[in-house]
């Protein structure tokens, strides 16, 4: 999601002026990107989007400048054992198969991978507004997620409101929200009040989503898993249960709101994105 924001915002403003869209249409063997990646070369040699780490992009920009055709295609190969020191020199070994294609800006977004894509979405519900989760924003405003915040705090309320963030003030105990697509759908409970995530956690039980994390030890959500079903007489399905995280995020990442807010962050983009291509 973040590639295609950053790909958009490029072309805004430039809809008259023409780009070369390059694609990599398939891979063999180590590449670091694969097939669907693109990126976006301007007239005077700007772009964004990566094709490889960086040691190829100058000669693709090269290309693209030079192209005189309205398409190309071609095969950029690091698999000889003499690449890595008479050839590309990146030791990836590997073959990317790239295409050109020169357009005007406004044809880019009406292009079918320029429209937003069900699998590169994921809204982010963050019930908590304290000074600890400044770090997790700034990571997740990057990842160009969609991200809604929410407190039932009027000072947290006020302070982050006149900060510009998207947040709501809430009572946990009369709440309704709308989840148009539970399943690409996080819910991080940090608000430091065992009442207010306890009874949220109630209430997203009754929708599929995809990942509800707990921030705290580990028996916090056993104790929060016994309480559902001896406050609220609430039965959970395996199925929930595999998808309720307590502690959140990967261990072993260190101690502190930011390594903590690296952790949720690597933890997400695991368990949503961990396919080829993404």
């Amino acid at each position: 999601m973040r590639e295609q924001h950053e790909l958009l915002k490029f072309i805004k403003g430039r809809e008259e002026q023409k780009f070369v869209l390059v694609t990599i249409t398939d891979t063999e063997g180590s590449t670091y990107r694969k097939k669907g990646s693109k990126k976006l070369i301007a007239a005077n040699g700007t772009s964004v989007g990566l094709i490889s780490g960086g040691c190829l992009e100058s000669e693709i920009i090269e290309q693209a400048l030079k192209m005189e055709g309205k398409s190309f295609s071609c095969v950029i190969d690091t698999t000889s054992e003499l690449d890595r020191v008479f050839g590309y020199s990146i030791g990836c070994q590997g073959k990317i198969y790239l295409n050109f294609e020169k357009l005007k800006g406004k044809d880019l977004f009406s292009k079918k991978e320029f429209q937003p894509d069900l699998e590169e979405t994921l809204d982010i519900f963050v019930f908590g507004a304290g000074p600890d989760i400044l770090p997790l924003k700034e990571l997740l405003d990057w990842m160009r997620w969609r991200v809604t915040f929410y407190t039932h705090r009027s000072d947290q309320f006020e302070e982050k409101k006149r900060l510009n963030w998207n947040i709501n003030k809430i009572d946990p105990f009369s709440f309704e929200v709308s989840i148009p697509c539970p399943e690409r759908t996080a819910l991080l409970l940090m608000s430091h009040n065992y009442p207010s995530d306890l009874e949220l956690l109630r209430y997203f039980l009754n929708y599929p989503i995809s990942y509800i994390g707990i921030l705290g030890p580990h028996q916090k959500r056993e104790q929060m898993l016994k309480d559902l079903k001896n406050v609220y007489n609430t039965d959970i399905s395996g199925e929930s249960l595999s998808k309720i995280y307590g502690p959140m995020g990967i261990k072993n990442l260190g101690r502190g709101e930011s390594a903590i807010a690296l952790s949720i962050v690597s933890q997400l983009q695991s368990i949503f994105f961990n396919k080829e291509g993404h």
